[in-house]
């Protein structure tokens, strides 16, 4: 297992949708 740091600074609220290349693992962020 390998750890990956992402940064995420939204600009605005909404949902944010991420996935893999292989769109194998994906999750969202919900920004209010």
């Amino acid at each position: 297992d390998e750890v990956k740091e992402m940064v995420f600074t939204p600009t605005k609220p909404g949902t944010y949708v991420y996935r893999c290349g292989m769109n194998m693992f994906r999750g969202k962020f919900v920004v209010s």
